[in-house]
């Protein structure tokens, strides 16, 4: 984990950069708006910025830098870093750049810059820029980027991890390993997603702007995509570029009262362990001295959101599974709900009363509908169509030509 200090001052209060972007706001007409949003938006453009400084540099049009860092901000030496060197393995192989936007339109953004600057640089066939948003209205995923914007890139994936089939496509994050690409997620769910080994950079400089506000088990999830096991010694685990505030709170800087102070509880740990619709304090607040300290937990009680409000019962059947990130959590809950699924005899239902519910036959008085299924002379079995796939009916099911 690492501060990127010169990105910190290029978007200071009274930086070149920040006096330039209170001017366009001016123009703009955005007094109102700049007063309220103006230290998260600067952030945002000034990381912009940093990402088509590094292109630029990349690209060896240095004389370029040298004019436009002179009128805006520098370029970091992370960034440069960074950026160099992500796509230069052997046969199109490199490593993976996860960068976290706050919102939708920060994204579409930021890719559609990259992009663009990708196009003017004669790039296009260097790395891929994958967008992926956790959009609950359209249900898509960054991964189908690869069928359209980024199809470039598709036959690469392909024949690493299918020999060449042309049917393949990547369903998760770990295929695509060893693939130069720059993934920008937002408002994506931290919990059950594995990385690629070949993730190099974890791009959280929009992160944490302010610790306030901020819980113990966020920030534990949010750093946690960067955790994977080391390979051999050789192996580069991911370097996480974090704000100046949370490098601050997660590295606080040794005083004269805490090093004479040894029981002293520092960085994440004064967080609170989650959000107060979830877990409020029932005594004086009082915080852990480690990782394993879970004492000071016992003082919180379930908050108006949490699943155990009001509730003083034990349950002997409910269990808690805790293990350090990305060290297969998500895949070990799957595995065991597919054990018990089996050990029950694969039932079709989800308790007694559901095996108990009356059947229900809906008669359709629709003859053009009726005609429809028998078109062409394909039959529709509608016993197949219930509520849980049957296996052994699919597998008996064979293709018909269209």
């Amino acid at each position: 984990m690492t501060e990127d200090s010169t990105f910190e001052n290029e978007i200071a209060k009274k930086s070149k950069f920040n006096e330039m972007l209170k001017d366009v706001y001016k123009l703009c007409n955005q007094k109102k708006r700049s007063s309220e949003n103006f230290p998260r938006e600067s952030r945002f453009f000034g990381l912009v910025y940093q990402y088509i400084l590094g292109l630029i540099q990349k690209a060896g049009m240095t004389d370029y830098i040298k004019v436009i860092c002179d009128i805006y901000m520098n370029l970091s030496d992370a960034t440069k870093i960074m950026l160099q060197d992500f796509d230069k393995g052997e046969n199109g192989t490199g490593s993976m750049i996860l960068l976290r936007v706050m919102d939708k339109r920060e994204g579409y953004f930021f890719t559609k810059v990259l992009r663009r600057m990708r196009k003017i640089l004669g790039l296009e066939t260097n790395f891929s820029i994958i967008l992926d948003i956790d959009n609950v209205e359209e249900r898509t995923s960054g991964l189908d980027n690869f069928t359209g914007t980024e199809s470039e890139f598709l036959p690469r994936l392909q024949m690493w991890n299918a020999a060449g089939n042309k049917q393949y496509r990547p369903s998760g994050y770990k295929d695509l390993e060893d693939l130069p690409v720059i993934l920008i997620v937002c408002e994506k769910g931290k919990m059950g997603i594995t990385y690629p080994k070949s993730l190099r950079y974890y791009d959280l400089r929009l992160r944490y702007a302010t610790t306030a506000g901020v819980t113990r088990g966020a920030i534990e999830q949010d750093f946690g995509r960067a955790c994977r096991y080391r390979l051999n010694y050789k192996d580069e685990l991911p370097t996480i570029l974090v704000s100046k505030m949370a490098y601050k709170k997660l590295h606080p800087r040794k005083t004269r009262s805490t090093i004479s102070k040894e029981n002293t509880t520092q960085g994440v740990f004064t967080l609170d362990p989650d959000y107060t619709k979830y877990m409020v304090p029932s005594t004086a607040k009082c915080v852990p001295s480690n990782d394993f300290d879970l004492i000071p937990y016992f003082n919180w009680k379930a908050g108006y959101k949490h699943s155990d409000l009001g509730n003083t019962t034990v349950f002997k059947n409910r269990y808690l599974l805790v293990g350090r990130p990305q060290i297969g959590k998500t895949g070990a809950f799957l595995h065991l709900a597919y054990l018990i699924w089996n050990h029950l005899q694969q039932p079709k239902h989800q308790g007694p009363a559901h095996e108990k519910a009356p059947e229900v036959i809906i008669e359709n008085d629709d003859e053009e509908e009726y005609e429809e299924d028998f078109k062409d002379g394909i039959v529709v079995d509608y016993e197949g169509f219930g509520r849980y796939p049957i296996f052994s009916y699919i597998k008996s099911l064979t293709l018909t030509k269209p």
